[in-house]
């Protein structure tokens, strides 16, 4: 299966005492998921999904742009889910952190893919810091997300 992808929605993270919004939609501009399935069970997704836009962080007179994130899945049956976000921080790309992969499904021409968990790299966490002046540590908690796209080719449902 071979889909191409639509819109999701990023819940955006809660940095100390910042003011967020309760979610960020990014397009997406471009990717492939592969889904691997055992019958009607979908068991495995692979793939990557870029997005275009992002947010702009903010800690006193110090600020910084997270930009044009990247979902790298890697979930295959029988193997720890090795996924992870991607993303440019002042304007270097760097591993914004790992995701634990949720429920996958495919239903009326959409795939959805839950991120159930998103935890901040520790590369990631320097770039912050450096830029914010913060004191972020990886590990961090970054929230939740879900992946949504229509789905076309051989994949469609």
């Amino acid at each position: 299966m071979k889909p191409t992808l639509g819109t999701r929605m990023l819940s955006a993270c809660q940095f100390r005492s910042s003011t967020v919004s309760t979610g960020v939609r990014l397009p997406i501009t471009q990717g492939k998921l592969i889904l691997s399935k055992t019958g009607d069970v979908i068991t495995g997704v692979k793939g990557s999904v870029g997005h275009v836009g992002g947010v702009k962080l903010t800690n006193g007179d110090k600020s910084v742009a997270v930009r044009n994130v990247t979902v790298v899945a890697n979930l295959v049956s029988g193997s720890p889910d090795a996924s992870k976000l991607t993303a440019q921080i002042a304007g270097k790309r760097v591993d914004l952190g790992t995701a634990t992969l949720g429920t996958v499904t495919l239903a009326s021409g959409k795939v959805t893919v839950s991120l159930t968990a998103i935890s901040l790299s520790q590369d990631a966490a320097t770039a912050l810091n450096t830029a914010l002046g913060t004191t972020l540590t990886a590990n961090t908690s970054l929230g939740t997300a879900t992946l949504t796209a229509r789905v076309v080719g051989k994949g469609k449902a």
